[in-house]
């Protein structure tokens, strides 16, 4: 990302960022309670030759009951943004960044968020004195499967 880091989260540190799997498009989340959705500004300058330079704009700022957002990740098509705002996780349109529905809730801050591959499933891990694992439905908005354990990170891998 090539922007100021101060413009990234004004009053708390980034607690993650995401990469949009089709788009110039990425999101940032922050402990200071909103998450921001940027997408590269291509320019293009003309002076004895042709330059092209890169960097982001802000495109849409998003909150959720001025919890902090802890985690984000986009869906394998790009078509849904889950933040995780501190216990819940939401869910958004990032093209209109309209919240599209709340999952659940869990015993902990969440500090990570994956989708299952293609599917419908998002994974979670909290840390805290109740640390998990949660498996969530994004069609059923509920979680399908949870275990105490503590969780250092998560990764996901399929092959086709």
């Amino acid at each position: 990302m090539n922007t100021l880091l101060c413009t990234l989260s004004r009053e708390s540190g980034v607690s993650a960022i995401a990469f949009h799997p089709t788009r110039h498009m990425a999101v940032s989340s922050s402990y200071g309670g909103d998450f921001k959705i940027w997408v590269s500004n291509h320019e293009i300058q003309r002076k004895d030759r042709m330059l092209q330079k890169t960097g982001w704009i802000c495109h849409a700022v998003g909150s959720y009951k001025k919890k902090p957002m802890t985690a984000a990740t986009f869906s394998a098509d790009g078509s849904v943004l889950a933040v995780a705002a501190e216990t819940v996780i939401t869910l958004w349109d990032p093209e209109k960044n309209v919240l599209v529905a709340v999952i659940g809730e869990s015993l902990e801050p969440i500090v990570s968020l994956s989708f299952v591959g293609k599917s419908d499933y998002l994974v979670s891990t909290s840390q805290g004195s109740n640390p998990q694992v949660s498996v969530w439905s994004t069609s059923n908005l509920s979680v399908t499967w949870s275990y105490k354990l503590h969780a250092e990170g998560l990764v996901l891998f399929f092959s086709s």
